[in-house]
């Protein structure tokens, strides 16, 4: 009867350290799925900002065309307002960046948006004189 109750504890003890070794496994993995799932957000909420500077920067183009076509200044309006939001985009993305290649991207970009900005500002300009 004690062999018999000895191989019964043992069996019970590995079943512990297999139930025990699993939810450890199991929560590392968990671990790790929470982090990717937390990065996956963040490259996501930078493509939507980065999508929504593409598009800012359309609208700004058809606001100047706009504006020049008709000469009514509520494209100019729209286009302050929506030169406003492609900074805010910028600055989103800055402050997102996920890796130091990233922010050297993100500050070549900056540098091509604010020139591209300039020149449709100069072209304002240029053409309410």
């Amino acid at each position: 009867m004690k062999n018999y109750k000895n191989k019964v504890y043992l069996f019970l003890y590995i079943s512990l350290v297999i139930v025990l070794g699993s939810f450890a496994i199991l929560f590392t993995n968990f671990r790790k799925q929470v982090k990717l799932q937390n990065k996956i957000l963040v490259v996501e909420n930078n493509l939507i900002q980065a999508d929504s500077l593409i598009n800012n920067l359309l609208q700004l183009e058809s606001g100047k065309r706009g504006f020049q076509l008709t000469g009514d200044v509520t494209y100019l309006r729209d286009f302050y307002r929506i030169k406003t939001g492609c900074l805010q985009n910028l600055t989103a993305l800055k402050t997102n960046a996920v890796h130091q290649n990233d922010l050297v991207n993100i500050n070549h970009i900056d540098r091509l948006v604010k020139n591209r900005l300039s020149s449709l500002d100069s072209g304002i300009t240029i053409f309410r004189e």
